[in-house]
């Protein structure tokens, strides 16, 4: 039975006194319909699941995407950002650092008339010619790379203006940048529009005709100044072992020699 508590509703169907086939066939068609609505109802349930599933499955994406590329971009940023300060120790705390016979003197990559550049096994040092005073130094062993020889060589560089030294090996780079005293670790130098050439024309090993000594090395630069590192050391009269305050510079320029305490 189909109940019916409207009133316009009751009079109207008591009005109409539809026989006992015809109200059959209305409520049939009442159930018909309400079964074919129900239906589509559940369809569009569905397919609005399947709809809010397939967005949060994109959104998902979305986010892992979003999520990697910030991870890339904080990645690269670590890998630029400033890891140390050079001349974190004062020239006199360097000298106080034991000499290593036996081991290279300094090897100097860039020289003009206003700042030396060399390097050892302990890193980059920076010189002031003018100020006469260390005014900048890298230290390779905080980030482990003072093998300058063997298999995985740490390799420095100097720009031909002397305003950027980059050292790097296999596994990690660097760009120190002398002029504003920064140090960077970088993916890689293909942002440099600076030159590298070699600053060193020519090197006059210990006792050649042209060297400024007949024990140690002499670079020539492409100014026409000579330089070179030597170590003054006297064990009768210092301690058992030289120090770093043991190593001198030595620059000639038009037959005139300048001589420079490097870590005093």
């Amino acid at each position: 039975m189909i109940s019916m508590k409207n009133d316009k509703i009751i009079i109207s169907w008591n009005k109409i006194k539809p026989s006992d086939s015809a109200n059959e066939r209305m409520l049939s068609a009442i159930l018909e319909r309400n079964r074919s609505m129900y239906h589509r109802n559940k369809k569009e349930i569905v397919q609005r699941k399947q709809k809010i599933k397939k967005m949060l499955i994109l959104f998902g994406a979305c986010f892992i995407v979003a999520v990697v590329i910030v991870g890339i971009l904080m990645f690269n940023k670590s890998r630029t950002s400033v890891i140390m300060s050079p001349l974190s120790v004062s020239a006199s705390e360097l000298g106080m650092e034991e000499y290593i016979f036996g081991v290279e003197l300094p090897s100097v990559i860039y020289g003009d008339d206003g700042r030396i550049i060399m390097y050892d096994f302990r890193g980059v040092y920076v010189y002031d010619l003018k100020n006469e005073k260390l005014t900048g130094y890298a230290d390779f062993r905080p980030i482990n790379m003072t093998l300058i020889q063997g298999d995985n060589p740490t390799f420095v560089e100097a720009s031909s203006d002397g305003k950027l030294v980059k050292f790097y090996n296999n596994e990690k780079k660097y760009l120190y940048d002398v002029e504003i005293n920064e140090i960077k670790e970088v993916i890689n130098y293909n942002e440099i529009t600076e030159d590298f050439q070699e600053g060193v024309v020519e090197v006059f090993i210990a006792g050649d005709k042209e060297s400024l000594s007949k024990e140690y090395t002499t670079y020539k630069m492409k100014d026409g100044s000579l330089i070179a590192v030597i170590l003054v050391f006297n064990p009768e009269f210092e301690d058992d072992v030289p120090k770093y305050r043991n190593l001198y510079l030595i620059r000639e320029v038009n037959n005139e020699r300048f001589d420079y305490a490097i870590f005093q």
